[in-house]
């Protein structure tokens, strides 16, 4: 229901309403005509942005933390049981996997089952792009994903069957993940988060990522 609008303008030229002009003329671009509001994501520190989405009657939502991991500072500490329990195994997705996959998006993150399958169609193929399931015995019970590009790896979409939390499984596969993608030649791993999720900042945390940037989010009326 949003579309997302990103915004760069060179600070030779800031101030002199290209922001707002870029923004007029981008959409005009836009063809989805179901889509009810616009998304900002803002750095904290730029204030004369927040200042100009206010005056365009926007409203400051949710804060991101953005958090790094490099191989020096990863703790990978878990629960020894898991390691030896051998109804515990992980594998690298395919194209078959495709439903399942939408189908823990749907269960965790509330997300359309046939737009997460025609997203996954189209992205899973590519090389940069990893997706590890954690089963137990058959059932797969947690999932986590990767992408990679010239800065860091970022690991999204990570997440455990809500019936297995709490049993620090989502550490297990987060360490087993994090292990192969350093061992694969990950130089830093890049996670984002919302700032009131504890439990998984406390997770990320532990394992040795640090704070790096903090965003907010800004929503604006489709007719601004």
């Amino acid at each position: 229901s949003s579309v997302e609008i990103t915004c760069i303008v060179h600070p030779e030229y800031r101030g002199k309403n290209y922001f707002r002009i870029l923004f007029s003329e981008a959409k005009t671009c836009i063809d989805k005509p179901d889509f009810t509001h616009f998304t900002v994501a803002v750095h904290e520190r730029q204030l004369r942005a927040q200042q100009i989405l206010s005056q365009l009657a926007g409203e400051r939502g949710e804060q991101e933390w953005q958090l790094d991991l490099v191989l020096s500072t990863f703790n990978g500490i878990m629960n020894t049981a898991h390691d030896t329990d051998k109804q515990l195994s992980i594998r690298q997705a395919s194209l078959d996997d495709i439903p399942t996959i939408a189908s823990m998006d749907e269960l965790c993150f509330n997300q359309n089952y046939l737009d997460s399958c025609a997203h996954y169609q189209n992205t899973l193929p590519e090389a940069e792009r990893l997706v590890l399931l954690l089963y137990y015995n058959d059932e797969v019970i947690g999932k986590l994903h990767a992408k990679a590009d010239d800065i860091y790896t970022v690991i999204h979409d990570f997440c455990i069957r809500p019936s297995y939390q709490g049993k620090g499984l989502g550490r297990y596969l987060m360490v087993k993940g994090i292990e192969q993608l350093f061992d694969t030649g990950a130089d830093c791993i890049h996670v984002d988060v919302d700032d009131d999720n504890t439990r998984a900042i406390s997770l990320y945390q532990s394992l040795g990522f640090h704070n790096t940037d903090t965003f907010c989010f800004w929503t604006l009326p489709r007719h601004v």
